[in-house]
């Protein structure tokens, strides 16, 4: 198990997503990461968010932080990455402020 964390927005499709007999919910959320070359590549992971963690304002509408762990599992001989959201709240930008520079 990998702890992570991650600034994105958390998206339900009802279509698509499931709300699961534990009151959790899967979604996909968007991450990005640096490549070989330094360039931020942009990727969708399907995700699991606790009944404790959720925040269905946050969903689809808002840019979130998140925590989490994921897991890895295999089906068919193919290993498969587990997201699971244990916290999430909504990302607020931190502001920038004046440094006194002693020069």
């Amino acid at each position: 198990m990998i702890n992570f964390t991650n600034t994105g927005f958390v998206n339900f499709n009802k279509d698509y997503n499931k709300v699961l007999k534990s009151g959790a919910i899967t979604a996909s959320m968007n991450m990005s990461q640096k490549n070989k070359e330094g360039e931020y590549e942009n990727k969708y992971v399907n995700v699991m968010i606790t009944k404790k963690a959720l925040d269905k304002s946050l969903l689809n509408k808002k840019l979130c932080d998140v925590e989490g762990f994921i897991t890895q599992s295999e089906n068919d001989g193919k290993k498969y990455n587990n997201f699971v959201i244990t916290k999430m709240k909504e990302h607020v930008k931190k502001e920038e402020t004046d440094i006194d520079l002693p020069f």
